[in-house]
């Protein structure tokens, strides 16, 4: 396990947290671990996309680029530790907008708002590291998720299902949910094969981000402006 032995180990590996098995190696679950670029490369589309100054867009990008090391870090180490900063960053995403809304309507700096946000993902990883039960984790994401989707609802009314990001964000968020519960049920897996579902998840869910931030940059660019002073 090169240095990762050192580390308290994912409390799910005897059971197999998911299909890829952990390779005694610097890097224990490649096709994961390489799959996680997808993020980074949302991020850098994203700045090339959306020409939008406001500080909250620097932040979302810099919330992708969070959650591409973490999900990093998740999978080279496979560590308790590693996966909490993953479950974390997660999170992070998933409540990005809705925390980021209340510090706009309190009228607060984008200094500020950068290390709220700095200091919430760093007790997001705490949190996560005291809870060591994997699907207790994945339950208290999808409970964060569902959360953000009612404040889109409070936010924008039911008008978001007409816009074009948002649908296209959607979809391609449900199908790659498909591939994580085909991988988490272990469907036609071979846990050392570099093809895995899990990496599908990561491309998907990587797609579902850029096009969401198209969304909330774009799209509502026009409706809205910037809060921040």
């Amino acid at each position: 396990m090169i240095i990762w032995e050192r580390f308290e180990q994912a409390s799910c590996v005897a059971s197999r947290c998911q299909c890829e098995a952990p390779r005694d190696a610097l890097i224990r679950q490649p096709a994961s671990f390489w799959s996680s670029l997808a993020y980074l490369i949302a991020a850098f589309l994203l700045v090339r996309s959306v020409k939008n100054p406001r500080p909250e867009f620097k932040f979302w990008v810099l919330a992708c680029v969070v959650l591409g090391g973490s999900s990093h870090l998740g999978h080279m180490s496979f560590t308790r530790l590693g996966l909490s900063f993953d479950f974390a960053a997660i999170i992070l995403i998933f409540s990005f907008f809705a925390l980021v809304n209340i510090m706009l309507l309190l009228r607060r700096s984008a200094v500020f708002i950068f290390f709220a946000l700095a200091l919430y993902y760093g007790l997001l990883v705490l949190g996560m590291y005291s809870i060591p039960d994997k699907w207790s984790r994945i339950g208290l994401c999808l409970f964060i998720f569902a959360l953000s989707v009612g404040d889109v609802i409070r936010e924008q009314g039911l008008a978001f299902l007409r816009a074009k990001y948002f649908r296209r964000s959607l979809f391609i968020l449900l199908v790659s949910f498909s591939f994580f519960v085909l991988d988490e049920a272990h469907v036609a897996c071979d846990p050392g094969s570099l093809f895995q579902f899990h990496a599908l998840w990561h491309f998907g869910t990587a797609a579902a981000l850029y096009y969401y931030g198209l969304w909330r940059f774009s799209d509502l660019k026009a409706e809205s402006q910037s809060r921040i002073s």
